[in-house]
């Protein structure tokens, strides 16, 4: 039986060697959105450490609707192979590994490993036609929220696009600067902070969802830092190391908010346990 499941996973593994290859190549690609893949498996793989006791607990018998399950995974796979689309392959990985899991252990062990395994969609990188569609409209929509702060300070500027024209010179909004990659990276921490977190669901819910409007909120404020350093000391002052260090400093501002905004539910969930207490 060992040696068989040995088998299967290593032709399993050999079949999905193309999707390791796109994915692999695409989280070390120059300025990759997905940079952060790398550390999917390994949060995933802590998570399922964690609950493992659990697990155990939970083993049953094998349900044959894995079976059906996996079977539609590798025929997804086969059709992504064919049309050599890698998203479609990666996300049937996923699919194969549920079938396999619930064939092997049955469904009762996914109570404590639906969001490990549910995780691991973050590190399947989105098509590349997705990221420059979505990456042209957050330029756009973060220059324009960054011009209305720049106009009620009094700096004179005019936008034009993903342009915006100061005394100093013209600074481009480019796709490195559309929050994109802060959004995709801060929704998996955003994630993986709201399981871990010890809030109620709902809770939890909420500060995931927060994950968006402040990735969004970073960046503007990352853009504005850019405009005012341009403004002050020219457009060259705010590129080269600014410009990158502004990318980690995008980040830290992120994180205190996200941290900021487990603390507020986490007071409040306190509040309403002593109230209803």
């Amino acid at each position: 039986m060992k040696k068989g499941m040995i088998l299967v996973g290593i032709l399993f593994g050999l079949a999905y060697l193309p999707v390791w290859h796109w994915m692999v190549g695409r989280w070390m690609a120059p300025g990759s959105y997905y940079s952060h893949g790398f550390l999917i498996p390994l949060m995933s793989g802590y998570l399922v450490w964690k609950a493992k006791d659990h697990i155990q607990l939970s083993y049953e018998n094998g349900k044959k609707s894995g079976l059906f399950i996996a079977v539609a995974g590798l025929l997804l796979m086969l059709l992504s192979a064919f049309w050599q689309i890698y998203f479609t392959g990666g996300a049937s990985f996923l699919v194969v590994l549920l079938g396999g899991f619930v064939y092997l252990f049955g469904w009762s062990p996914l109570r404590y490993l639906w969001f490990p395994f549910v995780f691991l969609v973050f590190m399947i990188p989105i098509p590349l036609a997705l990221v420059a569609d979505f990456s042209l409209n957050l330029k756009l929509l973060a220059a324009h929220a960054a011009m209305i702060f720049i106009d009620g300070v009094g700096i004179v500027a005019v936008s034009e696009g993903s342009y915006i024209h100061l005394k100093t010179g013209t600074m481009i909004v480019g796709d490195i600067c559309s929050g994109l990659r802060s959004l995709i990276a801060l929704l998996a921490f955003g994630a993986f902070f709201s399981y871990i977190s010890q809030l109620s669901p709902l809770r939890k819910s909420i500060l995931f969802v927060c994950s968006v409007p402040i990735a969004w909120i970073a960046n503007i404020i990352r853009i504005i830092t850019l405009t005012l350093i341009a403004n002050t000391w020219g457009i060259e002052a705010a590129s080269g190391f600014v410009h990158d260090a502004s990318g980690i400093f995008i980040f830290i501002v992120a994180f205190i908010l996200l941290f900021g905004v487990e603390k507020i539910l986490r007071l409040t969930m306190k509040k309403e346990t002593r109230t209803n207490g």
